[in-house]
């Protein structure tokens, strides 16, 4: 069974969990539908036939995205998640295509669009598994510093006992969180500390898991090059 498959299989399970409404093909149709969309990066009036209208599916998973549907659902997905006793923190930058742009005009910010060396783009802060697993996510605009999600983002998942970061995560405010939560912080010291904090190396080594989770997300197309206008699409 290859991975898009296995995802697709977790996601109906889940979903079924949530709504008992509706024949249990349709909504095998519309999430084989929108997995194919985040797959091959098309428009969605480009959608093949064989999994309905596409404007039905696109207002269907609008409505998704602003009620909440979509959280709740890979909430109940990320309840097969293992190895979170030690959680690797990082972000990722994607292109948005010009597609993206004029959701709300002068309101880049509220989209999590902005400007960044590497032009118009959206950060995305990732809390990942040991495993490899996503466990939550954050956007911001391409420019914001990935300190500025750390918090929000670990607070929102059980407390691990080690958290894997790099060097931008390398702030007093962040350590001290940690230290009151009594989570080992597994992070190279900045060039401009003048006491070097001691890094665990062999343990750093795993954050290769987090580096290899966003490069499989990035397969995702239309996810990898951001082509929604909205944020919470």
């Amino acid at each position: 069974m290859t991975r898009v498959e296995l995802l697709f299989q977790r996601l109906v399970v889940a979903a079924r969990s949530l709504s008992r409404r509706g024949p249990a093909g349709d909504l095998d149709r519309f999430l084989g539908g929108v997995l194919w969309l985040l797959h091959t990066g098309a428009p969605w009036r480009d959608l093949p036939q064989r999994f309905g209208s596409w404007n039905a599916v696109f207002r269907r998973f609008l409505r998704w995205a602003l009620s909440g549907r979509w959280e709740r659902v890979l909430s109940q997905v990320r309840r097969e998640v293992d190895g979170a006793d030690v959680l690797m923190l990082d972000s990722t930058v994607v292109h948005a295509h010009p597609d993206a742009a004029g959701a709300h005009r002068g309101e880049a910010d509220s989209e999590a669009l902005g400007r960044s060396r590497g032009g118009f783009t959206t950060k995305v802060h990732a809390v990942v598994s040991a495993s490899g697993r996503g466990l939550t996510f954050a956007l911001t605009p391409g420019q914001h510093g990935d300190v500025t999600q750390a918090i929000p983002l670990l607070g929102s998942v059980p407390t691990p006992l080690a958290v894997l970061g790099d060097r931008a995560d390398d702030a007093d405010a962040l350590l001290a969180w940690w230290s009151v939560h009594d989570v080992a912080a597994v992070i190279p010291a900045r060039r401009n500390r003048r006491v070097p904090r001691p890094l665990d190396r062999s343990m750093y080594a795993m954050r290769n898991v987090i580096e290899r989770f966003f490069g499989r997300w990035k397969r995702w197309r239309r996810v990898g090059t951001r082509s929604d206008k909205t944020a919470a699409s």
